[in-house]
């Protein structure tokens, strides 16, 4: 586990080095850096800070017009919410994810499914709460 613990440290420092290269003029790139970012804190446990950084990865994808992209990372902050038991905040965000694949038909159809699927998943678990 300290092994682990070590490689997710050092690969935390060079993305965050790579963060401080890239350029303003390539919101794609820092897309990538910051997902990879949220993904490592994650891992490390630092679920807060990850979803800084999934924002951020969001908020670039956007600023590119990768729409599938920024989906995809709504996907991501929505699966782990869940993990950690924020399922409200889960479904909001898989509730975005689903809107946003919707309007990228017909080349999104898997996505959509997923996503909607994930929806009905949360609402359940919602339910189940109240």
């Amino acid at each position: 586990k300290s092994e682990l613990l070590k490689h997710l440290k050092r690969a935390e420092n060079l993305n965050l080095q790579a963060l401080s290269l890239l350029p303003p003029s390539c919101p794609t790139d820092l897309a990538v850096v910051h997902n990879h970012l949220a993904v490592i804190l994650e891992h490390l446990g630092q679920l807060d800070p990850a979803l800084g950084h999934w924002r951020e990865a969001i908020r670039f994808f956007e600023d590119a017009e990768d729409h599938l992209s920024a989906a995809g990372m709504k996907m991501n902050v929505a699966l782990a919410l869940r993990r950690s038991q924020r399922q409200r905040d889960a479904f909001a965000y898989a509730q975005a994810a689903a809107r946003t694949y919707a309007k990228l038909r017909p080349c999104a159809t898997n996505e959509v499914k997923r996503a909607e699927e994930l929806v009905l998943s949360l609402q359940e678990e919602l339910n189940s709460i109240s």
